[in-house]
């Protein structure tokens, strides 16, 4: 692809809304004019969106594996693939996801050491190790840790500074400590996999906000494995809906029911949002559903009905087999969210969350020029990547 282009003959969709019949001319890489008219240059690769949406490219924040890659589990090449794959599919940066499993979490680092692109690619997102037994889900019991700073040292050594986002659950004794090397070490806290009640979660909140008033609070894919809404016992769940933090959902149709969606849609906060995979390695293969494989040593199976994938003994939910661009087709069939709703949670609030709003996820001059056409389902039609 030509790192240097235009592309007319579409709707662009900028910071400030809508633009039809414009142009965005692409220099070397860098977006260099959005324009409200179209226009030619001889020496530039000119490229007709055909009415489509002209859109920033996806960035999918929790993602464990996709096209059979898993992100515990592969070598360099591997990785390079599905970093391809994941581009054709309008995923232009990601998180790759892991539990907080030594041998993976060295692997996966070692690999992101000869990594040059961190825009692509910004760090590492760990599920754990600290969070509630009770609410870890698809992590295994042998990942689970207490609130131990000299392991959390450990594990920051495993990482070799690429560990971007850590789940943590609010409630457990000694969490504090932990967040304080979080924070040093540059690591956004994300609350999930926990009981925590709304209180809890939103203490620890405030003294996140007070210890490092620029880091920003995400909530783990919002409502699973984490402590619900109730009209009594409010938890974590709740905490999106009451204070300015971020929080992911999980779009797919199975992990969260579709009228929830709505009341998502509806209620919550649309500059927070931020749409996520969770997919496993099965997402974006297409295979029958039924189909088992290992995840962490365990076998999981995709369910016959829905995205979901489970582990085999029990029955317990552990991620997904739709790629975010599934979901967010899922997302805007279900809640009717406008074109430019959409590309907030799936582009700008995850880049805002990753503190790299200042460079990606909006079609403006100075911004890297990742860029995705849509049609009117948000399907992808064409990809180019940073």
């Amino acid at each position: 692809m030509a790192s240097s282009y235009m592309i007319t003959n579409g709707k662009i969709v900028t910071p400030e809304g809508i633009l039809t019949g414009g142009t965005v001319i692409v220099e070397n890489g860098i977006i260099t004019d959005v324009m409200d008219h179209i226009t030619g240059h001889d020496s530039y690769l000119q490229i007709d969106a055909q009415g489509a949406y002209i859109a920033p490219g996806f960035c999918d924040m929790h993602i464990h594996g996709c096209a059979s890659w898993g992100f515990d589990a592969v070598n360099a090449d591997e990785f390079a693939q599905a970093q391809e794959f994941l581009a054709e599919k309008g995923v232009l940066t990601f998180l790759p996801t892991l539990q907080c499993d030594e041998q993976a979490l060295r692997s996966l680092a070692s690999i992101l050491d000869g990594h040059h692109d961190r825009d692509a690619v910004p760090g590492i997102y760990l599920e754990g190790p600290f969070v509630s037994t009770s609410k870890r889900g698809g992590i295994e019991s042998c990942r689970v840790h207490p609130a131990d700073t000299d392991h959390l040292k450990q594990v920051l050594d495993w990482g070799r500074g690429h560990i971007r986002m850590m789940t943590i659950a609010p409630e457990l004794p000694g969490i504090k400590p932990i967040v304080d090397i979080l924070l040093d070490a540059g690591v956004i806290p994300a609350l999930g996999h926990t009981k925590a009640s709304f209180d809890q979660g939103r203490e620890l909140m405030h003294y996140i906000e007070q210890h490092s008033p620029r880091t920003p609070v995400t909530v783990t894919h919002l409502f699973n494995a984490s402590s619900a809404i109730s009209h009594k016992e409010p938890g974590l769940s709740l905490l999106p809906f009451l204070e300015p933090c971020y929080y992911e959902l999980n779009a797919d149709g199975t992990h969260v029911h579709d009228r929830m969606l709505q009341f998502v849609h509806r209620h919550g906060r649309r500059d927070r949002l931020v749409l996520i995979s969770d997919a496993l390695l099965s997402a974006g293969l297409g295979q029958p559903a039924g189909d088992s494989y290992a995840y962490y040593g365990e076998r999981v199976y995709r369910n016959p009905e829905g995205a979901g994938v489970y582990r085999t003994a029990g029955d317990t939910l552990v991620g997904s087999s739709s790629l975010l661009t599934e979901s967010i087709m899922h997302y805007r069939q279900v809640t009717g969210a406008d074109v430019c709703d959409i590309m907030r949670a799936a582009s700008t609030n995850p880049y805002a969350l990753l503190r790299l709003s200042h460079k990606l996820g909006a079609l403006a001059p100075g911004y890297r020029a990742g860029i995705v056409l849509l049609d009117n389902d948000m399907r992808v039609l064409k990809s180019l990547p940073l």
